[in-house]
C-alpha cells in the first residue's frame, strides 16, 4: 500500500507540473501582452512588381520583365505623386498612391548610376557615358544628351550650381542642369570611393579621395583646393554640416574635422566598422555600425546623446522620418527610435534585404525601400505609432 501511494502522489505531482507547464505561456502572453502593450509593427501599403499589376493609362503597359532587377531609384516626386525606378532596360513611372504603372520607358542603353528626379526632370547616366535629362513625362525623345568625358561614375548629385558628377578615376565634372553642357572638369590625385560632400551653402564640395586626402572643391569655377591627409582611407561617404566634415575610417573611428584646415575637432571609436553614410537631426549626427548598433553624438563637440541596439547588422545609412529612427537588419528586422523621447521603440520583425538607401515620403508617412534588388516596398511608418510599446 505504501508504495501505492507514493507512485500515486508521484502521478499527481507530475500531473500538475505538466498543466503548470502549458498554462503558463498561455498566462504569460495573455496578462504579459497587456501590460507590454503590442510589438510594433509596419505595414505595408503596396509592392511593385505584382502578379496582376494595376496599369493606370493605357492596358498595353507591363509591369517588370521576368528575371529583372530593379537597379536605381527610387526617385521621388512628391509634389506629383509620382516615384521613378528603373531595371537595366526600362524606366518606370509608379504612382505614389497604389505602386501601379502609369509609364514605362525603354532605355537605349543600360544605366550606370541612381536616378535624379529634380524640378520635373529625370537625371540618368547611361553605360555609354552620357548624361541624360528626360521629361518626368518620359518622352522618348531626350530633353538633351551630353557626354561624360570619363568611365566608371560613382554618383551623381544636384546642386545649385548644377548636376556634379564623381568617378572612380578621381574626375569631377559639373554639367548645366538645363543644357547639359559642361561647365568643368576636374581631377584629384587619386581615386575616388565615394560621393561628393556639399557644404550647407551649396557653393563647395568636399572629397575624399581612396588614399585618404581631403579636397575643397569650389562648384563656380571647378577649382581643386588640398586641405589634409585623413589618418587612413575612408570607409564610408563623407557628409558635411555647418563648417564640419564627417566620415569614418577602419576599426570603427568616427571623425570629424574642420572643413578649411582638416584638423580632427572630435573622434569617437565604436569598435566596428561604419560602412555608410551618417544623417543628422537637429543637433545630432547618427551613424549605423556593424555591431548592430545605432549611435546619435551631439555633432559639434562628439559627446554621445543616444545609443540603441539592433538584432542584426547594419550596413545601410539610417533613415530619419519625422522624429523617428529607422535601420535596416540585413535580413530579419528594423531597429526603430523615437529621436525625441530617446527610446527605443522595438524591433520590427521584417523580412527583407534592403539593397539601396531606403527613401522617406514624409507627405504619404510611407517608406520606399527595394527589397533583394527584386521588389520595391511602400511601408506605411505611421503605423508604428499605434505600438504602446516603449522599451526603457
Amino acid at each position: 500500500m505504501k508504495n501505492k501511494d507514493i507512485a500515486g502522489n508521484f502521478s499527481k505531482k507530475r500531473f500538475v507540473i505538466k498543466t503548470f507547464l502549458l498554462i503558463c505561456p498561455v498566462f504569460i502572453f495573455i496578462f504579459g501582452g497587456s501590460i507590454r502593450g503590442d510589438d510594433p509593427e509596419i505595414k505595408t501599403i503596396w509592392i511593385f512588381p505584382v502578379e496582376v499589376q494595376p496599369v493606370a493609362q493605357t492596358n498595353d503597359i507591363q509591369p517588370m520583365e521576368k528575371n529583372s532587377r530593379i537597379d536605381f531609384g527610387p526617385a521621388v516626386d512628391e509634389a506629383g505623386g509620382f516615384v521613378f525606378l528603373a531595371d537595366r532596360k526600362n524606366l518606370y513611372k509608379l504612382k505614389i498612391e497604389d505602386g501601379s504603372v502609369f509609364k514605362k520607358l525603354r532605355l537605349g542603353a543600360l544605366l550606370s548610376a541612381p536616378l535624379i528626379f529634380h524640378e520635373s526632370k529625370i537625371y540618368l547616366a547611361d553605360g555609354r557615358n552620357n548624361l541624360i535629362c528626360l521629361d518626368s513625362d518620359l518622352n522618348e525623345k531626350p530633353v538633351w544628351t551630353s557626354f561624360l568625358q570619363a568611365e566608371d561614375i560613382i554618383s551623381m548629385q544636384m546642386t545649385e550650381k548644377g548636376i556634379l558628377c564623381s568617378f572612380k578615376d578621381g574626375s569631377v565634372s559639373l554639367s548645366d542642369a538645363k543644357s547639359g553642357g559642361v561647365a568643368w572638369k576636374v581631377k584629384i590625385g587619386e581615386g575616388l570611393d565615394f560621393a561628393t560632400a556639399l557644404d550647407n551653402k551649396d557653393s563647395e564640395a568636399y572629397v575624399v579621395g581612396s588614399k585618404g586626402g581631403m579636397y575643397l572643391i569650389h562648384l563656380n569655377s571647378g577649382t581643386v583646393t588640398f586641405i589634409a591627409s585623413l589618418p587612413s582611407p575612408p570607409v564610408s561617404p563623407p557628409v558635411c554640416s555647418e563648417g564640419m566634415i564627417y566620415t569614418s575610417l577602419k576599426y570603427g573611428r568616427f571623425i570629424a574635422l574642420d572643413e578649411k584646415t582638416g584638423a580632427i575637432e572630435w573622434e569617437v571609436s565604436v569598435v566596428n566598422d561604419i560602412v555608410a553614410s551618417a544623417v543628422f537631426y537637429e543637433d545630432m549626427i547618427c551613424f549605423n555600425a556593424l555591431n548592430n548598433q545605432l549611435f546619435c553624438y551631439d555633432k559639434d563637440s562628439g559627446t554621445l546623446d543616444m545609443r540603441f541596439s539592433g538584432k542584426n547588422r547594419f550596413y545601410l545609412p539610417p533613415v530619419i522620418a519625422e522624429d523617428l529612427i529607422f535601420s535596416f537588419g540585413f535580413s530579419n528586422g528594423i531597429l526603430t527610435a523615437n529621436l525625441t523621447k530617446g527610446k527605443t521603440i522595438g524591433w520590427i520583425k521584417f523580412d527583407s534585404k534592403p539593397s539601396a538607401p531606403v527613401v522617406p515620403v514624409l507627405s504619404k508617412k510611407m517608406l520606399l525601400l527595394i527589397n533583394n534588388r527584386e521588389l520595391l516596398m511602400a511601408l506605411d511608418f505611421n503605423s508604428i505609432y499605434s505600438s504602446q510599446h516603449i522599451e526603457e
